[in-house]
């Protein structure tokens, strides 16, 4: 599952937002930001702040982050495994 949100209080949308299982959000107000949280860190959510990106920049974003796959390698993998480990060993709940 995939989500986008564009607001200007992206912040505030974002922290409970990441209080979930399986929610790796990023804040993200360059092409290159975007791709990175894609390839860094997979994820799941893609935060635009509108204040400070314009439309065009932020199609630009999000075509960049969904295109840009996850890397599978280290240290990102072991980075991403200890995360899901965390999440399941503190019982933090999925968002349904």
């Amino acid at each position: 599952m995939v989500w986008m949100l564009r607001l200007a209080a992206t912040t505030g949308i974002l922290i409970p937002a990441l209080k979930h299982r399986g929610v790796y959000g990023g804040l993200c107000w360059t092409v290159e930001r975007g791709q990175l949280a894609r390839q860094h860190n997979n994820t799941n959510l893609l935060a635009l702040p509108a204040n400070d990106v314009s439309l065009e920049l932020a199609v630009d974003i999000v075509y960049a982050w969904l295109t840009a796959p996850f890397a599978p390698e280290e240290p990102y993998l072991t980075r991403f495994i200890k995360t899901v480990r965390y999440e399941q060993e503190a019982g933090i709940t999925p968002l349904s």
